[in-house]
């Protein structure tokens, strides 16, 4: 025996925003059986018209799920209040009169059509009704289509918010835990309103970006994850890259470095600064991220920077910046006074003759080839190299003292971080062995050469 079924009330309709909550819920919880009995259940309760909807749907349920007990329950009490399935009522009604001749007049089925209404006594009375009903369930068929295509929300069932083609240009959904952002929303801006401004203000362009972004964000949040928002900011700010000159994309660029660190929680490499400050601590003012996803504290990486000579080296993993990061290191108001330290390495490296890169290819082959155990040849290259640069003009002797080349140990891959008169009087000095000194200045000759 079924589950009682609700008393059989006659209303003017369903609730519709309960059924477009049910139909929700079916959706997507496949094939959702509890919630079509509560949708069954809703349509028995409105009575009427809506009983041979409840007996639809109850003749659905058991193709999914036969032989249930409150199933049958339903079909009991619906096809008795109805009047046979389905089937029954889509055949025609054939009756003659035992004598071969034409068929009688049709008469409404006994009990049919919801047993709410009075029995029909015409053809015209009977057609009336049928297409009433018939266009009542339609027109509920056709709100309920309606609601769950524009994705009616639980919490607000009766106000559907139209889709747009373009996320990114919706009207702002702000969060429910901002007061000011419900009280006061605030739609974002089109693509091509926000490259004006940032043209027109570029002293300003980064701050207008950020907040652009920001208000970007509060429209999707509500609905995305950090994931999707991440790309739809990405696909935004490319948008309107494509309206700016390539000299102010740099500000893009660093608005989505801010927005990420305090916006959508991105992870570093590091999470601490060189002092032991927390990375989620550093002020927009002086937080950076370079290209390796190192976040510094611009302040101590200037500082870094300068007590290695001016060399734009990771003081971390020991590698070097690209070139992308030195252009947006020395563009920030904090790297400012290392531009003068990064034209004198430029001028360093263009200070060395030809002559003496030859000279120091030399003195790599030397190192490199000599495994002897007393490393005579090796000692003797090393001074006589080193006579060699006590002979040149001041400006050479101070290139070779002051100029860090990028290198790297060729076998274990560390980064070297000397220069070449250092790294020559380490050798000598037996403070560094001579074939990894060999291997150094092979590499600071070839980079010097192609200087």
């Amino acid at each position: 025996m079924g589950p009682p079924i609700p008393t059989v009330s006659r209303s003017t309709g369903p609730d519709m925003a309960y059924v477009a909550e049910l139909y929700e819920h079916i959706s997507r919880h496949s094939p959702g059986i509890a919630y079509r009995k509560l949708l069954i259940e809703h349509y028995i309760s409105v009575g009427n018209s809506w009983l041979e909807g409840a007996l639809d749907e109850a003749e659905n349920l058991k193709g999914l799920v036969p032989g249930d007990e409150d199933v049958e329950g339903y079909l009991r009490v619906l096809k008795s209040e109805v009047g046979g399935s389905a089937a029954e009522r889509v055949a025609p009604v054939r009756d003659q009169d035992g004598l071969g001749r034409k068929d009688a007049a049709l008469k409404p089925v006994e009990g049919g059509w919801g047993g709410g209404f009075a029995e029909p006594t015409g053809k015209q009375e009977d057609k009336r009704m049928c297409l009433t009903t018939a266009c009542m369930c339609v027109a509920a068929r056709a709100k309920l289509l309606f609601s769950t295509l524009l994705g009616l929300s639980k919490s607000t069932p009766q106000y559907p918010r139209p889709p747009q083609s373009d996320s990114t240009n919706n009207p702002a959904v702000f969060h429910e835990t901002n007061p000011s952002a419900r009280s006061k929303p605030r739609p974002t801006q089109t693509l091509q309103r926000v490259a004006r401004n940032i043209r027109k203000n570029p002293t300003n362009a980064t701050s207008i970006a950020i907040s652009d972004m920001e208000t970007t964000i509060l429209s999707l949040k509500p609905h995305s994850n950090l994931d999707n928002i991440r790309s739809a900011l990405i696909s935004r700010l490319q948008k309107i890259k494509h309206s700016l000159p390539p000299t102010m994309h740099i500000h893009i660029d660093t608005a989505f470095m801010h927005v990420e660190h305090e916006r959508l929680a991105r992870n570093y490499i590091n999470d601490e600064t060189m002092l032991g400050d927390a990375v989620a601590d550093i002020p927009r003012a002086e937080f950076f991220v370079t290209e390796d996803n190192y976040a510094w504290s611009m302040d101590e990486l200037v500082q870094a920077i300068k007590a290695n000579s001016g060399v734009f080296r990771n003081p971390l993993s020991r590698e070097m910046f690209t070139p992308e990061d030195v252009q947006r290191i020395l563009a920030h108001p904090l790297g400012a006074p290392l531009a003068a330290l990064h034209v004198e390495q430029a001028a360093l490296s263009k200070g060395v003759r030809v002559q003496t890169i030859e000279r120091m290819e030399a003195l790599a082959e030397v190192l490199l080839d000599d495994h002897s155990s007393g490393v005579v040849r090796s000692r003797t290259a090393v001074d006589e190299f080193l006579l060699y640069v006590a002979t040149l003009p001041e400006f050479e002797q101070k290139a070779l003292k002051g100029l860090k080349c990028p290198a790297k140990d060729s076998h274990t891959g560390q980064a070297y971080d000397c220069s070449v008169g250092k790294a020559v009087n380490d050798a000598r000095a037996n403070l560094v062995c001579f074939h990894k000194t060999g291997d150094f200045i092979g590499q600071a000759a070839g980079y010097l050469r192609r200087r």
